[in-house]
């Protein structure tokens, strides 16, 4: 079944969200004082993220432009096409929960609790 609009534009926020609460929550810790290994550490589980986060952008974009996508954000309260999008949007949220948890091994690293 597909969510309510409401819960498809909150899901997609809280992902744009938790994107620039991690990543502004990672910067403010980066200073020159960190240990090398921690850096390395961070670095290699970055990279290794890199292509899922590739592919969470690329959901991000394939479900705000599929036809359900655009009649949610028009304001359409029974839209249409959910069929299409629904294994992308199941995809995304799991992604989502990778994505945390990659992010919070990351601070784990550097000590700081997210």
């Amino acid at each position: 079944m597909a969510p309510s609009r409401e819960e498809f534009l909150r899901a997609l926020t809280d992902t744009n969200e938790s994107l620039k609460h991690i990543l502004e929550t990672l910067r403010a810790a980066y200073t020159n004082d960190m240990k090398d290994d921690d850096l390395r550490i961070i670095f290699t589980t970055m990279n290794n993220f890199d292509p899922k986060a590739s592919r969470i952008e690329e959901l991000l974009d394939e479900i705000n432009n599929s036809a359900y996508g655009q009649q949610v954000h028009q304001g359409n309260t029974n839209p249409e096409g959910w069929d299409q999008i629904k294994d992308k949007y199941e995809e995304l949220r799991k992604l989502e929960e990778d994505m945390k948890q990659v992010f919070e091994q990351c601070l784990n690293t550097l000590g700081i609790k997210a």
